[in-house]
C-alpha cells in the first residue's frame, strides 16, 4: 500500500513539473436552417394603401389594378404607406406569432438605393412589422374596400368570397387581418416597389412569401428660391448675366441669387421660358422661336430681346431661347441639357440681350421640369438639398 501511494505521488510530481503546451486555435464553420414547420402559415392575400378616402393617390378612380402612390412633391416631406395581409394557419388560425413585410426599391434604382442591405439583400428598403387586427366586422370591411378598389394580390388558391364571404375564413375566425405602416420619402426613386409578406407561427413555421408591387408614380417637379429675376440696367446688344448661387434662401420676396432644387421622385431637367417683356419684334414673319446651345445669329431670331439660362457653371449646359409675346401663354420653353439628382439643388444663371428698345420693362417667366431616366449617366453638379 505504501508503495502504491509513493508511485501515485511520483506521477503527480512528474505532471506538476510538466510545462503545458497550448494547441493552435482551430476554425470551424457554423450553419443554421430556419424550419418552415410542418404546417406553416399561409398568406391568403395582401395589399398596400394610403390612409386617405381614395386609398391611393396615384389612381383615385381605381382604373388600374394594384396600388399607385404619388410622391408628395414637397421638400423633406414623407407619406405613410399602410401594408395589409390576411393570414391563416392550420393550428392557430390567424393568431400566429408574428407577421412582417420586406420592401425593396425598384430594380434599376440609382445609388444608394441599389445597395445590398441586410437582411433583404440588393435594393432592400426596410422591414415592416405587422400588428394583428383580428377578424371582426371592421377588419372584414377593410378587406372588402381594398378588393373593391382593385388593390389586392391574392394567393391563386383563394378569392374574396373564400376570405370574407358568409362562409369565409374571416367570419369563421380562421384567418386574421394583419397590418403595418412605414413612411416613404419625397426623394425615394420612382418605380415598382416589391413587397414580400411573411408569417411565422408559434412552432417557428414560416410561410412562403406572398409578393406583389406598388407603384411610386414617377413625377418630376422642381422649385426655386426666388420670385423674380431683375436684370437691372443693360446696354443695347450687350448680353448681361445674373448669376445664381447654391444657397437656398429664406421666404419670398427674393430677387436673383437663383437656386433650383429637385422635389420629385425622378431625376429632373429644368425647363424655362419667358415673354418678351414688351420689347416686341421686327415686323418680318413668321415669328421665330429660336432655341439652341449658342446665341441666335441674324435671321435666326427676329425678336428685339432674347435670353439664355444655365444650371451650374459649365458653359456646355447653357441654352439660348427666343421669348413669347407678352400677354400670351409662354410656349417657347427650353429644356436644359443637364439634370438634377434626387433631392439635389444647383444654381441657375440667367442672361438677357436687348437688341432694340428703351425704358423700363417687365415680364414673366415660367419654370418647369421633365423626367430623366435612371438608366442615364449619374447627374453631375449641384449639392444635396438637405
Amino acid at each position: 500500500m505504501k508503495k502504491l501511494i509513493a508511485i501515485v505521488i511520483a506521477i503527480i510530481a512528474v505532471l506538476a513539473m510538466t510545462v503545458p503546451v497550448m494547441a493552435a486555435d482551430t476554425s470551424a464553420g457554423t450553419g443554421v436552417t430556419i424550419s418552415l414547420g410542418t404546417n406553416p402559415p399561409i398568406i391568403k392575400c395582401k395589399w398596400e394603401q394610403e390612409p386617405i378616402t381614395e386609398l391611393e393617390s396615384g389612381d383615385p378612380s381605381h382604373l388600374t389594378p394594384f396600388t399607385q402612390i404619388n410622391p408628395p412633391l414637397v421638400h423633406m416631406a414623407t407619406k405613410p404607406i399602410e401594408y395589409f395581409a390576411v393570414i391563416t394557419d392550420e393550428e392557430e388560425g390567424g393568431n400566429i406569432l408574428q407577421a412582417f413585410a420586406y420592401v425593396f426599391h425598384p430594380d434599376g434604382s440609382p445609388a444608394p438605393y441599389n445597395a445590398d442591405v441586410a437582411p433583404g439583400g440588393p435594393y432592400f428598403k426596410y422591414k415592416v412589422v405587422f400588428t394583428n387586427l383580428g377578424h371582426d366586422a371592421a377588419a372584414i370591411a377593410k378587406v372588402n374596400a381594398a378588393n373593391a378598389a382593385g388593390l389586392i394580390k391574392f394567393d391563386p388558391r383563394f378569392n374574396i368570397a373564400e376570405i370574407t364571404g358568409t362562409d369565409g375564413e374571416m367570419p369563421k375566425g380562421n384567418a386574421d387581418l394583419w397590418y403595418g405602416t412605414e413612411l416613404i420619402d419625397f426623394e425615394q426613386p420612382a418605380g415598382d416597389y416589391r413587397v414580400e409578406v411573411y408569417g411565422v407561427d408559434h412552432a417557428s413555421g414560416t410561410s412562403v412569401a406572398l409578393e406583389n408591387y406598388f407603384l411610386y408614380v414617377p413625377l418630376s417637379q422642381v422649385e426655386v428660391d426666388f420670385t423674380s429675376i431683375n436684370y437691372g440696367s443693360v446696354a443695347i446688344t450687350i448680353e448681361k448675366t445674373i448669376a445664381g448661387d447654391l444657397d437656398w434662401d429664406g421666404p419670398p420676396p427674393i430677387v436673383n441669387n437663383a437656386t433650383v432644387r429637385n422635389i420629385g421622385n425622378t431625376w429632373a431637367h429644368v425647363k424655362v421660358g419667358q415673354d418678351d417683356m414688351g420689347f416686341g419684334k421686327e415686323t418680318t414673319s413668321p415669328t421665330t422661336a429660336y432655341k439652341g446651345n449658342r446665341a441666335p445669329v441674324g435671321d435666326e431670331s427676329n425678336w428685339y430681346v432674347y435670353f439664355d439660362c444655365r444650371m451650374g457653371n459649365n458653359p456646355a449646359n447653357e441654352m439660348w431661347y427666343d421669348p413669347t409675346a407678352k400677354g400670351s401663354a409662354i410656349t417657347n420653353i427650353v429644356t436644359l441639357p443637364n439634370y438634377l439628382a434626387l433631392s439635389w439643388q444647383d444654381e441657375l444663371d440667367f442672361s438677357i440681350c436687348v437688341k432694340n428698345g428703351m425704358g423700363a420693362k417687365s415680364g414673366s417667366m415660367v419654370i418647369g421640369s421633365s423626367v430623366e431616366p435612371f438608366t442615364s449617366p449619374l447627374p453631375v453638379g449641384g449639392v444635396p438639398s438637405h
